[in-house]
């Protein structure tokens, strides 16, 4: 009985870690090969980025040659419409693990930036809607190297959700 239940434990476990890991597309990458891309929180597709709170996204990647510094730009595309995600620091180096900066060609290296979601992010408003205001984007994530060339691009769907609110009556 003890065996069965360590293997439930250890199979929920392993479903909650795989929550997060994130559906992506490859939008260019051209000085890298992306291997992941965890979104958290991320619990179902696309991922929901709560106004007001942050989310944290990770790129792990290998450079295929030797990269100085850089800077990243992120984009939210709604209806084919790129918008500017205002970040707080753009800067490459200070987000890389395991070393910072310059990367090695050939080592594995992971961007790590944590983005508050600004309450000016844009969300469809909606009358009768019970659960959240919401509305679908795709993330373009861009890593790019001292001379604007994309170290990373990287798309993933999310969608921006505000809190829980009741719904109204049209009286």
């Amino acid at each position: 009985m003890f065996a069965k239940l360590v293997l439930v434990a250890s199979v929920v476990c392993w479903l909650c870690l795989c929550a997060d890991a994130s559906v992506f597309k490859d939008c260019g990458s051209k000085l890298s090969k992306v291997s992941s891309v965890v979104v958290n929180p991320c619990p179902s597709e696309p991922c929901p980025l709560i106004v007001n709170h942050n989310s944290t996204v990770s790129i792990t990647f290998t450079p295929s040659q030797d990269i100085v510094g850089g800077s990243a730009r992120v984009h939210g595309v709604i209806a084919h419409v790129s918008v500017p995600f205002s970040l707080p620091d753009t800067t490459l180096c200070p987000h890389i693990t395991p070393s910072g900066c310059p990367l090695k060609s050939g080592q594995q290296q992971t961007y790590t930036f944590t983005i508050p979601i600004s309450s000016t992010y844009p969300r469809v408003k909606t009358i009768f809607s019970i659960n959240t205001l919401q509305i679908s984007v795709i993330i373009r994530w861009e890593l790019v190297d001292q001379n604007g060339q994309d170290i990373v691009c990287i798309d993933f769907p999310a969608k921006i959700v505000s809190q829980y609110y009741r719904s109204r009556s049209l009286e």
